[in-house]
């Protein structure tokens, strides 16, 4: 997994304290006014099927542009992985009126950057500056999302950076495990591949390539563009105007395929000759956002290994030192998303960390959590709502999020109510239903000469 992705994540698992809603009328389109904990959310529905989320937020002289499109790398055509995160860099690389340079020289002289990034499930864009050039800083942006060239010397240029990422991906051992967990429980799915792509992928993507992938996906009815800050109804009505002008390609098809699970428990080595430490990564299919039991889950997550008070902290960690860090984590997508664990440890302490790391994932299924441990899992989530939200910029990314992943957003207004609705019977039936200790994936990256005597019982364990 990739667990810099749970900071986004974990911005969808909370919730506000209050909303109200109610539907606004104009002579061209209908927008939606939205209260959530004092703040205003405009939504207007575009003529191309795109949306606008407008929030107002006067305590800075700021406006920020986030641009959000409903695809990501799990469109990526099966033997060219990276190539939806090829286009994204690309795309401020040069426009029909700005050359390149001339695109970095202006979002500098607003004092901003255009951000891209890519998830497997989503593709995001953003750029900021001071209230009073957000007219210029919006034109720089559509500019960017409407016009890109992909000139042939900016695709050299980038797929260069990316190849080179490629081949140093190995060095960090800690984020490289997190991939080949992904590979392992999805061998067969995209969840399973590199965002970003892989030496061997990369090298076959053409430029064309990546002008396919725009053409097809990178259209406005795929798109939710929000605008935050200090604005008023004259700007607002202006960017719903230009947008609206955005004429493209319907958007081909997008698939999001349910993955299959194997059963039973497997086990994979992969040697790193020289490694310092052994890396652990414990995993298997988890839920979908959309899932029913996603609350009673985290708050699950949060007892066995999502907290500093968690499960396997305190035996893995505090009783029997044998890491200094050892969690588990939740990434619930728009099709079941990974559940895993994940530690290191040093190498004579490989197996003992194992057999340890193992047995309080099977206890806690069998025996379930209790009482106190519920109370103070449901303390710490609504603890942590607050800031999930705390700015608009977070607020808007809920938002979209959401709708994406077809959640309500009553989610957010009733997320106290929710967690406390969670009682132990549900919990742990819960546990029972999605957590299952007879269907694990167990990766180890380590150093197969040192530590391959603690493994010599492990017969289905695959070396390589």
């Amino acid at each position: 997994m990739k667990y810099i992705l749970l900071t986004l994540l974990f911005i969808l698992q909370t919730a506000c304290q209050s909303g109200s809603k109610k539907a606004v009328q104009n002579s061209e389109t209908v927008s939606e006014k939205v209260i959530f904990s004092g703040k205003e959310v405009r939504k207007y529905k575009l003529s191309h099927g795109g949306e606008l989320i407008a929030i107002h937020d006067a305590s800075l002289p700021r406006v920020g542009f986030s641009v959000f499109f409903k695809f990501g790398a799990q469109q990526d055509p099966q033997h060219l992985e990276g190539v939806t995160s090829l286009m994204a860099a690309l795309v401020d690389r040069g426009t029909q009126t700005r050359s390149s340079e001339k695109l970095a020289d202006d979002f500098a002289a607003l004092g901003s950057n255009f951000n891209a990034s890519v998830n497997i499930d989503y593709t995001g864009f953003e750029a900021s500056t001071l209230s009073t050039k957000a007219p210029q800083l919006f034109e720089l942006v559509f500019d960017v999302l409407t016009k890109p060239t992909f000139t042939k010397s900016e695709f050299a240029k980038v797929k260069d950076q990316f190849l080179v990422a490629a081949q140093r991906r190995g060095e960090d051992p800690s984020s490289f495990a997190d991939q080949k967990l992904d590979e392992f429980i999805y061998p067969n799915h995209p969840y399973g591949r590199e965002v970003n792509g892989t030496e061997k992928s990369l090298a076959k993507i053409k430029l064309s390539d990546v002008q396919n992938q725009y053409k097809n996906f990178f259209v406005p009815e795929n798109m939710t563009f929000i605008i935050v800050g200090k604005f008023d109804a004259l700007f607002e009505n202006m960017v719903k105007v230009k947008l609206e002008t955005w004429s493209a390609n319907k958007s081909a098809a997008l698939s999001w395929l349910p993955p299959e699970e194997a059963q039973g428990i497997q086990w994979q080595f992969l040697n790193k000759k020289g490694a310092k430490q052994s890396e652990i990564r414990i995993g298997q299919m988890g839920l979908a956002r959309r899932d029913p039991d996603f609350i009673a889950m985290r708050l699950a997550n949060t007892i066995l290994g999502g907290g500093f008070q968690s499960r396997l902290n305190q035996r893995v960690r505090d009783d029997l030192g044998l890491t200094y860090a050892v969690y588990s984590a939740i990434e619930a997508r728009k099709e079941r998303g990974p559940f895993s664990i994940a530690t290191f440890t040093r190498h004579p302490m490989l197996r003992k960390t194992l057999d340890e790391t193992l047995n309080v994932f099977n206890q806690f299924v069998q025996q379930g959590a209790n009482e106190e441990e519920l109370k103070a899992a449901k303390n710490l989530l609504k603890g942590q709502f607050p800031r999930a939200i705390e700015t608009a910029d977070k607020l808007a990314f809920n938002l979209f999020l959401l709708n994406h992943y077809g959640v309500s957003e009553s989610y957010l207004t009733e997320f106290n109510q929710r967690v406390d609705q969670v009682n132990l019977g549900s919990l742990n039936a819960a546990i029972r239903k999605h957590m299952k200790p007879e269907n694990l994936r167990i990766f180890i990256l380590s150093d197969k000469e040192v530590v391959q005597d603690q493994l010599k019982d492990i017969n289905n364990i695959q070396w390589r």
